[in-house]
């Protein structure tokens, strides 16, 4: 016989197995009770005794439990043709779960990362640069995702323009470029008012958060994050800070 053959057959008592186990004797003896751990053999003596694959089923039994599933529903699958499949889904539920809260908590942990490191930069830190990091904080992934739409346009757009022009100056053929040139621009018109929808700036002055007017965005002096805007709330003309927020119903 194998050493696996060998370990597969090693027994254990109640004591033992509720050791390994992590849990009390009464728990595995409540099991037993209940049909839904009953142990491989009885010893002359009385003794109740389990192999390898019981240890297994007390485990599995035990982390179902810690999901919040009753002894009953775990008695009822049991007794179900196709219990192994019923577990198998619950336990692939609960593994896409974990994954989800994994990836939130990995998100968060760098949200987390970033906001220390926008505080540490700050030359001073009051409570008003604190409310600025975390308006932008909050607004972040909206912004992300935001200007992944445009640059996935913008290279839409490139792609047209640039590959009309070279099929008109390798077929001698214009009015495809001319084409070309109006669906351009009816995507620049289009991109320019989903940011105006999306966008919105935080005024450096008064820490407020607003929408700017179309006009004003378009001929404002900007950089990569900021836009010179004037401030509803205060009136200041500042480069405020470029974020984004929820698209209100309208």
């Amino acid at each position: 016989m194998s050493d696996k053959a060998e370990k597969e057959m090693e027994m254990f008592s109640t004591g033992e197995i509720a050791k390994m186990c992590s849990v009390s004797v009464r728990t595995v003896q409540y099991y037993d009770q209940r049909g839904i751990l009953e142990p491989s053999e009885l010893t002359e003596g009385g003794r109740r005794m389990y192999t390898r694959e019981d240890v297994r089923k007390l485990q599995l039994l035990t982390y179902l439990r810690s999901l919040g599933m009753s002894i009953d529903n775990i008695a009822r699958i049991q007794k179900e043709e196709n219990a192994t499949k019923v577990i198998e889904t619950v336990l692939e539920e609960q593994i896409r779960t974990l994954e989800e809260e994994t990836a939130e908590r990995k998100q968060q942990l760098e949200q987390a990362k970033e906001f220390l490191s926008e505080i540490r930069s700050a030359k001073t830190v009051t409570e008003n640069t604190m409310q600025d990091i975390a308006s932008q904080m909050k607004n972040k992934e909206l912004h992300k995702k935001m200007i992944r739409t445009m640059i996935i346009t913008a290279v839409i757009m490139g792609m047209i323009e640039y590959g009309t022009l070279i099929y008109a100056i390798a077929s001698k053929i214009w009015w495809p470029f001319a084409a070309g040139m109006v669906i351009v621009a009816m995507m620049t018109v289009i991109m320019f008012r989903y940011y105006c929808k999306n966008a919105a700036f935080i005024c450096p002055e008064c820490h407020e958060v607003f929408r700017g007017k179309k006009k004003e965005i378009l001929w404002a002096a900007h950089t990569m994050k900021t836009r010179k805007l004037t401030c509803p709330h205060c009136g200041k003309k500042s480069f405020c800070i470029e974020t984004a927020l929820e698209v209100e119903n309208e």
